[in-house]
């Protein structure tokens, strides 16, 4: 009944009838296919953790590893599926349209016997429309496929086992600061080893103190790698060596310029100043400012939107308050305008930066702001 197609379909990863994982190591030698080696190699890791409490001098050691997987390419019994036609089914196709119409005959006329001639012919008498429109169905008998299931083998590629590339070993050096005035910290640092990639976090301790530092790194074969022969073979060997100097400070005081709030801002057309929590780290204090001219007959428009730090802004020490002094005129794209209304923002940052190891107890929301329109 026509020509068999065959198409394949692999079963679905959790059907159970595939046997697929009772199979592989069963058929793993008889029908291994090909061997691949992975392209990209992974590893072990090791953490060490250590507590700092200030004025620390330690060394952490830590071993890896790195390794490629071995792939094999093996036949696995499965299920394939296959094309079959199994009789016929009805197709309806559009129907067609027809003009049909009906004969049409004159009347009958009778002859005058009396007088030898025809009578006139009747007058004519109105006569239905003898043509309409039909639609004629149509149909065809089209092939029905149906899918078959059956045993068959397919290619799978699996995991057989790992080679190890290289073992490495790391020397880490840590060095943190006396503890802030007034500080007692007790802060878990972990040092982690991933291959030759160093890291370092702290996710523990008192909370009342900032670790801040940036550990460097440098990695060197100190034995290459000879190679391996099918899965047995001789790893090389890695150093990393590592340094972490770590600085100190109090949360609170990286946090106290915006835990602080913004007070009496005031703009006169050139500089901007307000007051925030006093500014005990400098190096910590950043934020933002815009100024958008207001206009009543047109779309606002923004003529300053920058960010700003200890460095761009003048600090001035009020007690317990920290006045901020910004130069607008030179962040403007345009002159301040007499009689105009002029929009400032400011928003003041919690201190925190990438190279802080436990900045998630500074929280994230921390910030200060404020927005007030001037008229000059």
């Amino acid at each position: 009944m026509g020509v068999i197609s065959e198409s394949h379909s692999d079963c679905p990863s959790h059907s159970v009838s595939c046997n697929d994982q009772e199979f592989i190591v069963k058929y793993l030698n008889w029908t291994l296919a090909a061997l691949i080696t992975a392209t990209a190699p992974t590893a072990f890791g090791d953490v060490q953790h250590i507590q700092i409490r200030g004025g620390d001098n330690q060394e952490v050691n830590l071993s890896s590893s790195e390794y490629h997987t071995i792939y094999a390419t093996v036949q696995v019994p499965s299920t394939c599926y296959m094309t079959v036609q199994r009789g016929y089914i009805r197709e309806e196709l559009p129907p067609i349209s027809r003009r049909v119409c009906d004969p049409v005959f004159p009347p009958r006329r009778e002859r005058d016997e009396g007088r030898g001639h025809l009578p006139p012919p009747p007058a004519a008498a109105p006569q239905p429309n003898p043509c309409r429109t039909v639609l004629i169905l149509q149909y065809r008998e089209v092939p029905r496929y149906v899918q078959e299931p059956y045993s068959c083998l397919k290619l799978r590629t699996v995991a057989v086992g790992e080679q190890t590339d290289y073992f490495v070993s790391a020397r880490v050096s840590v060095q943190s600061q006396l503890a802030p005035a007034g500080a007692q910290p007790n802060e878990d640092l972990a040092i982690s080893l991933n291959g030759t990639s160093l890291s370092a976090s702290s996710t523990s301790g008192t909370n009342s103190v900032i670790l801040r530092g940036q550990l460097n790194a440098s990695a060197a074969i100190t034995r290459p790698e000879v190679g391996y022969d099918s899965m047995n073979g001789t790893a090389g060997e890695k150093q990393v060596t590592g340094t972490l100097a770590l600085e100190l400070y109090r949360v609170a005081d990286v946090t106290s310029p915006a835990a602080g709030g913004i007070n009496d801002l005031k703009f006169d057309g050139r500089d901007i100043t307000f007051t925030v929590g006093k500014v005990m780290l400098p190096q910590f204090f950043s934020g933002h400012v815009s100024i958008e001219r207001k206009r009543a007959l047109w779309v606002d428009k923004k003529i300053a939107d920058v960010d700003f730090n200890a460095s761009t802004v003048e600090l001035h020490e009020q007690g317990e308050r920290t006045q901020v002094v910004i130069h607008a005129s030179a962040l403007v794209s345009e002159e301040i305008k007499s009689r105009s209304k002029y929009e400032i923002e400011l928003r003041i940052n919690n201190g925190s930066d990438g190279q802080m190891l436990n900045r998630q107890v500074i929280p994230a929301d921390l910030r200060a702001t404020q927005k007030t329109t001037f008229k000059m």
